[in-house]
């Protein structure tokens, strides 16, 4: 069995040479947990993803934050906080809390921040949304600890990685749940912009992205292994992306200071998605 937590964390490493670029064979299939965080570290995004190399095939769940689960250490809270209540081993503790509660092997943990984000969406481009219905949150909180009033018209739009961030993030209109849903729609889009780039202007550009990540990015996935999952992920087309969510008809509410957790049947069902 794949091991749930390594004994040694991998910082990112220097840019290579897109002509260095080495061809190191993946495993069938690995999953990778994905999570955002804001400028005080905390998660606003949690997705695991899988990826199916030998299919062409990559499965996005999104799991709500506020989950109550149970950490590895045997105490309890939100899923969001994993990342934070185990010091500078957030990335690793936060990796065997959705391995624990999924009861499912994950092999790398990656961590975002929003400033990563922003320079990803503008590095393609910006990305063009349907944005589905209209969107007003006036109270949504800017870096400095304000707030300011956020509107998206509905209706397809195009947007750079200041206002994509904007989208994804505003809760106030709407629900975390909903808010998973524009992440994922954000990322689709992510996926069609680069399709739409020529195949040798995006290998050229694979020093750009690993640049860009340098730096910013906290993972244990090694060096060679996260060349060769980008230069794999550069051919994915956005039908190759399946996506789920957890929405509120899989959960049960609990007492609190508890959210709420996971259905019985709803978590096999989810688990269905990584055989």
């Amino acid at each position: 069995m794949r091991p749930v937590v390594p004994d040694n964390i991998e910082p990112v490493a220097k840019v290579v040479p897109t002509s260095e670029l080495p061809d190191v064979p993946l495993d069938d299939v690995m999953t990778v947990l994905v999570l955002g965080r804001d400028e005080g570290g905390r998660t606003d995004s949690v997705m695991l993803v899988r990826f199916d190399r030998r299919n062409e095939h990559v499965t996005i769940v999104s799991l709500p934050r506020s989950l109550w689960v149970t950490y590895p250490n045997g105490e309890a809270g939100r899923l969001g906080e994993a990342y934070l209540v185990s010091g500078d081993q957030g990335g690793v503790f936060a990796k065997a809390t959705v391995s624990k509660l999924l009861d499912t092997p994950v092999d790398y943990f990656t961590v975002l921040d929003f400033v990563t984000f922003e320079e990803v969406v503008d590095l393609v481009g910006g990305v063009t949304i349907d944005v589905p219905t209209v969107i007003d949150d006036p109270r949504y909180p800017t870096s400095n600890n304000g707030i300011t009033h956020l509107h998206f018209d509905a209706g397809p739009q195009h947007m750079d990685g200041k206002r994509a961030l904007m989208y994804v993030r505003t809760r106030h209109a709407d629900d975390e749940f909903q808010r998973n849903l524009r992440q994922q729609q954000v990322i689709k889009a992510l996926f069609e912009r680069l399709q739409q780039q020529p195949l040798p202007q995006q290998l050229v550009r694979v020093n750009d992205y690993i640049d860009m990540l340098k730096g910013n990015v906290q993972t244990d996935m090694p060096q060679d292994v996260m060349l060769d999952v980008g230069k794999a992920a550069l051919v994915l087309q956005s039908d190759d992306i399946q996506f789920y969510t957890v929405d509120t008809t899989m959960l049960v509410g609990l007492e609190p200071p508890a959210t709420f957790e996971l259905k019985p049947d709803a978590l096999d069902a989810l688990m269905q998605q990584f055989p």
